[in-house]
């Protein structure tokens, strides 16, 4: 593969200091508001926003690790290997003081999620997570122990949590899944929804593919939107403000997790993160 000029970066900035991190506080009767303006960013070429983790969930090696394309010079995060049953992590964290939110994130009315990924294989695939911090805590691996039965890659479920899938197999364990090239929303440990991505768009064509993800908790009004961007061509626009009953906003922190089938593997890289915390939620007393 030919190196990949980062049209997508953001402006990085430095983990301790110029975060970029907006506070104000606003005081009326019986009501505090923190606005928290918060991102996470990540190219791998510099320091970003956001402290994270990265584990490897399996006995097969190798765990994630920062790579670039033979002959090329931008750095990416190669997430999985196309090894059997290699499964992978990469979480952000919360309260560690290098991040520069404090200790208090919050809630947050929008949240936006952009970054860049390549799958080239056609197993498994991998998973986005907002983990709920009540339940899985603010700092450290997702999953650990005492967190059995959370799914952290191509069917990311876990609870009180919204995740969207990435699929390039078509499972047929239990249910047929809709094929091999279709993006998964799932809350609170239930999968909602399969969709098609299409004939625009193939995610495991093992080119990048820019991913945009707008997540707007609030009751009765929780949406969710999905755009793909291939290399090369226009936004393609896979899931529109899909309902998610129940989902109201809470603080969460992101996650990212891969998993190589066993007999159908693929690498997956991840690059040029930039999420995006706005509106916070007002906290009462």
């Amino acid at each position: 593969m030919t190196d990949r000029h980062n049209t997508n970066r953001t402006t990085n900035r430095g983990m301790a200091a110029g975060c970029g991190t907006l506070l104000t506080v606003v005081l009326w009767v019986g009501l505090f508001v923190a606005a928290v303006r918060a991102d996470y960013t990540a190219n791998f070429d510099v320091s970003g926003n956001g402290k994270f983790e990265l584990q490897q969930n399996t006995a097969n090696p190798p765990p994630p690790h920062l790579t670039n394309d033979v002959g090329g010079t931008n750095m990416f995060l190669r997430l999985n290997a196309a090894v059997s049953q290699n499964i992978n992590s990469f979480t952000y964290d919360i309260n560690d003081g290098a991040l520069g939110f404090g200790s208090d994130l919050g809630a947050h009315n929008e949240i936006i999620a952009d970054f860049d990924f390549r799958i080239a294989g056609t197993g498994d695939g991998f998973g986005f997570i907002l983990f709920d911090t009540a339940i899985y805590g603010r700092k450290e691996i997702v999953p650990r122990l005492g967190f059995q039965g959370v799914q952290v890659y191509h069917e990311p479920t876990a609870t009180n949590s919204l995740g969207i899938g990435f699929d390039v197999h078509q499972g047929t364990e239990g249910r047929i899944e809709t094929n091999d090239n279709h993006i998964s929303i799932h809350f609170d440990t239930e999968l909602l929804a399969e969709f098609d991505v299409g004939t625009n768009v193939n995610l495991n064509s093992g080119d990048w593919i820019h991913a945009k993800i707008t997540v707007r908790p609030g009751s009765g009004n929780s949406s969710v939107s999905v755009a793909l961007t291939p290399t090369g061509g226009s936004p393609v626009i896979v899931v529109t403000n899909f309902n998610i009953g129940g989902m109201i906003p809470y603080e969460n922190r992101p996650h990212f997790g891969g998993r190589s089938g066993t007999f159908d593997t693929s690498t997956i890289d991840l690059d040029n993160i930039n999420i995006q915390y706005n509106d916070p939620v007002p906290v009462s007393f």
